[in-house]
Parts: C-alpha cells; structure tokens; sequence
C-alpha cells in the first residue's frame, strides 16, 4: 500500500495485535524472496544467456514469486485472497514463459514497458498532486518572500 507523506492511510479497521502477528510472521518469506530475486538479478546480468535459458530461469523466478505471494499472509482475508490471486497470476505467467520462451519474452517485454508507463504516470501525477495539496498558507508566504526580494509587493 503507498500512503503519501503527510495523509493518513484509510485502512477501514484497526489492527489487532492477532493480525499484526500474522503480517510480521511472514518476514523470512520476504526475505527468502527478495534475496532470490537478488542472486537472480546479478545472475541475469552476468551469465551470457539463450533465449530458452533465459526464458527457463525469469519463468522459475516468476513460479518462486508467485509461490511465496500466495503464501504471505495479511492483515485480513481481503488481503490474504489478493495474495493468493497475485501469486496465481505470477506462478501462470512464468509457466507461459518457460512453455513459449520466444513469444513469452516478447510479450514479458510489451508488459514490463506499459507497467513502467502507467506507474510512471501515477508518480508523476500524485508528485503533482501533492505539491497541489501544499497547504496555501505556506505557499503564499513563499510568493510574498520572493516577490519583497525582488523589490516590490511588499507589506505597505
């Protein structure tokens, strides 16, 4: 979840000591994650690849991710079913790649430059968004200092 600085998150429950246990009870499954995909990403830039190894192992990568997804935890069953789902997606997706490595890095590709696209888009509107947001009292004294340091529009 992304919560902007300075706004407050509208979970729409409070959390119970019961299901922070469960979310901090998945630390080793991030971990084991995020180390693999570390080894892999050094992996992948240091190992002279064919397409069909290449698509062999980010397939592999993407069944390990979807694996430890589906079995991270939430906060509730809302979270929990999304995880599931995600991780479904992710272990069906690197079927596909190992099952058509050609066309499956292709199309990896197509969806990795439309993903940049669209979470590039969202930051770039909520940056513009929050300077927006910027409470008006403090931009105003910031236009009046600069204006009275260029000489004129001061306070009479």
């Amino acid at each position: 979840m992304f919560v902007a600085p300075g706004t407050v998150p509208k979970l729409g429950q409070k959390l119970t000591r019961e299901a922070a246990q469960r979310v901090a009870a998945n630390w080793w499954r991030l971990l084991v994650n995020g180390l693999a995909l570390i080894v892999a990403g050094v992996l992948i830039f240091s190992i002279n690849w064919s397409i069909r190894s290449l698509a062999t192992f980010i397939g592999a990568l993407f069944i390990l991710h979807g694996v430890t997804y589906a079995l991270t935890t939430g906060i509730d069953a809302r979270v929990r079913q999304a995880n599931v789902v995600t991780g479904l997606l992710s272990i069906a997706t690197g079927i596909v790649i190992i099952a058509w490595p050609g066309p499956g890095i292709v199309v990896l590709a197509i969806f990795l430059g439309a993903w940049l696209i669209v979470v590039g888009r969202r930051d770039a509107r909520r940056a513009g968004l929050r300077d927006q947001a910027a409470p008006r009292r403090g931009r105003q004294g910031l236009d009046r200092s600069r204006s009275e340091r260029r000489g004129g529009g001061g306070q009479a």
